[in-house]
């Protein structure tokens, strides 16, 4: 069920892999599942409050709502380009 967010709840399980001895084929048992909604913990800085700090790794979003430029002004603030 998805919510407000738009997140959905997954679901992972753990299975084992047995041969059907009457049939001789494979099926797979579930022996644990545990289900959750995938986020991510995070935080975010606007490029402008980020202004005289320096980062050791960055994602940064240069999606349509940036002017020309400022994608450049929020790389400048990382230490070691490409997260090394």
């Amino acid at each position: 069920m998805t919510g407000r967010t738009g997140l959905k709840r997954e679901r992972w399980e753990n299975k084992r892999y047995v041969v059907d001895l009457a049939t001789q084929e494979q099926r797979e048992e579930v022996i644990g599942s545990f289900e959750q909604y995938p986020v991510k913990l995070a935080w975010a800085i606007t490029v402008h409050k980020s202004q005289g700090l320096t980062f050791d790794k960055a994602i940064v979003d240069v999606g349509p709502g940036l002017r020309a430029g400022a994608g450049v002004r929020g790389l400048v603030a990382v230490a070691q380009p490409g997260g090394a």
